[in-house]
């Protein structure tokens, strides 16, 4: 494990089984750290956006409900529950939310 900010980011059993370049695994490594340093950070590491507060937030980064799941991963569904209430939100979606706001900012 490396320490990043006080943290520690171990690499995942499954990431090593990926095939990945190794331009890609350097994003990877990057994003690992923005993540631990925004982590780091946070007044209050475990907030917990509402439903409400994500919708305000996706469309305020212009994206469809299906943009914002293939950015997170996830299925465009899952995306639609949290933001009705049905399924309860990671508590750490927040760094997540705030990588991407940070890649489209360098973006800028």
């Amino acid at each position: 494990m490396t320490p990043q900010q006080g943290y520690f980011i171990r690499e995942e059993v499954m990431a090593s089984m990926v095939a990945m370049d190794k331009e890609q695994k350097s994003k990877l490594a990057a994003l690992r750290a923005e993540l631990a340093f925004v982590l780091a950070e946070r007044e209050h590491p475990l907030s917990i956006f509402s439903p409400a507060e994500l919708r305000s937030w996706r469309n305020q980064a212009c994206l469809s409900q299906a943009g914002l799941a293939v950015l997170l991963g996830v299925d465009k569904m899952t995306v639609s529950r949290w933001e009705r209430g049905v399924r309860e939100i990671p508590p750490f979606l927040h760094l997540a939310l705030r990588a991407l706001e940070s890649r489209q900012v360098g973006r800028a």
